[in-house]
């Protein structure tokens, strides 16, 4: 019991009243206590309480948590692991406990020295001045399964602190990522396949572009606007080598430039800006420039923000390339930095190479043009010359004709009745004799003027048609040579002019010739009919000995030529064409086909057609038709 502490009094002088109110407040300041006591007690017991719901609330988190929830003690031990660690690394919580080194062992040997780096830097103990809770760091790294099966997980740690401040360890949070990660590797993949796909489909329509495009220029620039379809490219130009000796490369087609940047890049710019120094490297080289510069600078010549301008920090330079070497770059530039990986560097040095023989193509295409122009208009002026020789020469013909007509044979038959007003005045035998003898010769003179009057320019092709005319020459031929020749004329077949018709006789007379000469028979077929477009085609056909189609296309003897090499190249010349199909022992067939309407403008003879005509000559091998 406790003592009075009050001053002693004398018992005698404290009234019976006094103790009585002393006895009653002790009274109540029992009951007082008591209360209080059962209060605390009742408190206590629902402070128990609410901390074993507080501790099974929290645990039953903690237990349950889908990451691996642990706690380390400042030494590096293990305070807490949650079972999810099982979970996520195949091993219980105790093996961490028991096995310190276990987590080192299950990290990813490719990982494990930036884990270690991670470890050694966050994983200390702080220093008494960190008195407040730092940041969380995080780490992605791969890990080993108990069961051998890989798997990303995302490393968290921060430290802890009590409400002294004292550092207790640091709360990790570990936790299985492999899915985000396969689906982030899995996105990165199709991007990639798309940007590749982009790519591909660029490097096509550049193709297409090679055989469409008329111009170099119009190549070039359709080449930069189909590499601004790449993905992150955001500028392309084109230049080549400057001539001359001079290093520098001259920018022939380009786009993406805002103004004022184009106006730089045009007027020689910075060298940083636009790619040069690479363009130039790779023409030295013949190798792929690739530069990533640091984060751009802000200037006063830069466009302000807001605009669509983003700075360029990566440029790639893709050397054009021919059999003498560089000639120019296609540069491409962007303000991704990562853009150019090592994959689609290799489709973007297809895409050069494409338009590098798209170049060269073109560039061959209009020399080929020049010179197939020139061509034409030299085959133009020698089938005009031709056709002038041709025409001269049945000029020269009809007027030679004309001349043995009206004057030698004149004068011979005038010499001739001369010679018959002489006979009255010799009688001696010898004399009359003798102009007996001057007659007869006077005769066969006239006898042959008038058949070289005939052979130079027969009458029927000035008087009558191509019909008559072929009618005349198997009747000539018969006569004078033995040969029978068989008429077969389809339709009506007139040319229409007598340029072409005194051709076609003297062709049908030559072909005539060359089977009385060659073919050792005495008949031949004639056949004649009118093509489309205004064509005429002759065949003359025999069942002679044949010959050999090369003697006359290599002209290995002229006199067994048979006339056919300069009939084909008067023909080729005139538009039209000659083909033999003949085989030694099986006879011979000639088909000539020549226009009806004359040499006028009517038909063009292309280059390809005359080189053809020319080398091959139309001369068909043995066993080709060309009614087939």
């Amino acid at each position: 019991m406790a003592k009075w502490a009050g001053p002693h009094r004398p018992l005698r002088s404290v009234s019976v009243r006094s103790f009585h109110e002393m006895a009653l407040n002790l009274a109540a300041q029992r009951r007082q206590l008591q209360g209080l006591r059962e209060l605390l007690e009742k408190r206590e017991s629902e402070w128990a309480g609410e901390l074993v719901q507080s501790e099974l609330k929290f645990r039953t988190i903690v237990e349950n948590a889908f990451d691996w929830e642990r706690w380390d003690s400042p030494d590096g031990g293990i305070v807490y692991s949650s079972p999810s660690c099982k979970r996520i690394t195949g091993y219980p919580p105790d093996a961490f406990e028991t096995e310190p080194g276990l987590l080192d062992r299950i990290i990813h040997p490719g990982d494990f020295p930036r884990w270690k780096s991670h470890y050694s830097t966050v994983h200390v103990v702080p220093g008494v001045a960190e008195a407040a809770p730092g940041p969380s760091v995080e780490s992605n790294i791969r890990i080993i399964r108990a069961d051998g099966e890989l798997r990303w997980v995302e490393h968290t740690c921060h430290p802890i602190f009590d409400a002294q401040g004292q550092f207790k360890g640091r709360r990790v949070k570990i936790r299985d990522i492999t899915d985000q990660k396969r689906s982030e590797e899995e996105h990165a993949r199709v991007a990639t396949l798309g940007r590749f796909n982009r790519i591909q489909q660029a490097i096509i329509e550049c193709n297409r572009v090679i055989l469409r495009a008329g111009t170099e220029q119009e190549l070039l620039q359709e080449f930069c606007r189909i590499s601004m379809k790449v993905e992150g490219v955001q500028q392309a130009w084109i230049g080549l080598a400057e001539s001359g000796g001079n290093p520098g490369v001259r920018p022939v087609a380009h786009l993406g430039f805002e103004p004022a940047a184009l106006d730089r890049f045009l007027a020689g710019g910075s060298h940083d800006d636009f790619g040069q120094v690479q363009a130039g490297a790779a023409i030295r080289t013949g190798q792929v420039c690739i530069q990533i510069r640091p984060p751009f600078l802000w200037d006063s010549s830069t466009p302000a923000q807001g605009t669509s301008f983003q700075p360029t920090q990566s440029f790639i330079a893709l050397p054009l390339l021919s059999d003498r070497g560089p000639f120019g770059a296609l540069v491409l530039n962007s303000s991704n930095p990562e853009i150019f990986g090592e994959e689609q560097v290799q489709l973007l040095l297809e895409l050069a190479n494409n338009l590098s023989i798209g170049i060269l193509d073109l560039r061959m295409r209009t020399e080929r043009d020049l010179a197939i122009g020139t061509t034409e208009r030299l085959a133009e002026q020698l089938r005009s010359l031709a056709q002038e020789l041709a025409q001269t020469e049945q000029r020269e013909r009809k007027h030679l004709a004309q001349f043995l007509h009206d004057n030698l044979q004149q004068l011979l038959v005038g010499a001739t009745f001369r010679i018959e007003t002489l006979h009255g005045q010799f009688h001696s035998k010898a004399d009359l004799k003798a102009l007996k003898g001057l007659a007869d010769t006077l005769q066969e003179a006239i006898r042959v003027s008038r058949v070289l009057t005939v052979e130079l320019y027969p009458p029927v092709v000035q008087e009558k048609g191509l019909k008559a005319c072929l009618e005349w020459l198997g009747h000539h031929f018969r006569i004078h040579h033995g040969l029978t020749v068989a008429l077969d004329l389809e339709g009506e077949v007139e040319p229409d002019s007598e340029p072409v018709r005194m051709f076609i006789f003297e062709a049908v007379r030559e072909l005539l010739l060359n089977v009385v000469k060659h073919a050792g028979v005495d008949q031949a077929l004639l056949r004649c009919r009118v093509l489309e477009k205004q064509m005429i085609e002759i065949k003359v056909e025999d069942q002679g000995v044949g010959f050999d189609r090369t003697v006359v296309e290599t002209h290995a003897d002229p006199a067994q030529g048979l006339g056919l090499f300069s009939l084909r190249q008067r023909v080729l010349f005139l538009k039209g064409s000659l083909s033999v199909v003949t085989q030694p022992g099986h006879g011979s067939r000639f088909t000539l086909v020549v226009p009806l309407l004359g040499w006028r403008e009517d038909r063009k003879v292309s280059v390809g057609e005359y080189v053809l005509n020319m080398f091959n000559g139309g001369l068909q091998g043995a066993h080709q038709d060309p009614d087939s």
